[in-house]
């Protein structure tokens, strides 16, 4: 099976959860700090639009125990981004895009290295019309205040305005 890739991507193996998140698999579900979790019975997924919430993400659990980065290898915890993939080495996973809803539309996915289950598993409500893969804009972070002016913000979500195009832009915090 697979998870989606979206943003940048916190994959999480689901044996070390089990083993050493306190409560397992239901409190890490429950304690996401986003509506992005998805998972199959391998792998979780919680996607972050910033790597500053990616590293704060982290540090939690590596307080859990779970393992990041051993000798600058992929343990426990992958990081992928969306355009360019695994952000360290990784044994464990393979990733790539695929076809969703009878092939007309494609997302990032990772599944378990050597799975041979195709489907992709997305978050609850999650839709390709909503989506970052269809709406995906990046800003290099040294432009974001010469480029971009604060709206507002609502429910975790920064509302900006992007000073060169004039689009309305969003950036989404995690809840927790």
């Amino acid at each position: 099976m697979a998870v989606l890739v979206e943003g940048i991507s916190v994959i999480v193996r689901i044996e070390p959860i089990e083993r050493k998140y306190p409560g397992g698999w239901v409190a890490y579900r429950d304690a996401s700090p986003n509506a992005t979790l998805c998972a199959d019975n391998e792998i979780s997924r919680i996607g972050f639009m910033g790597p500053d919430d990616v590293k704060r993400f982290i540090s939690k659990l590596e307080q859990f125990g779970l393992r990041h980065l051993v000798d600058g290898k992929a343990q426990d915890i992958l990081v992928i981004d969306q355009i360019a993939g695994p952000c360290s080495p990784c044994d464990w996973i393979e990733w790539g895009h695929v076809g969703i809803d009878e092939e007309l539309h494609k997302v990032g996915a990772c599944r378990l290295l050597n799975s041979k289950e195709t489907k992709v598993f997305l978050p609850e409500k999650w839709r390709y019309d909503e989506s970052l893969t269809a709406q995906f804009h990046f800003i290099p972070g040294d432009t974001v205040d010469s480029q971009l002016t604060l709206i507002r913000t609502k429910d975790g979500v920064h509302e900006y305005l992007d000073r060169l195009t004039g689009a309305t832009l969003f950036h989404g915090k995690p809840t927790q």
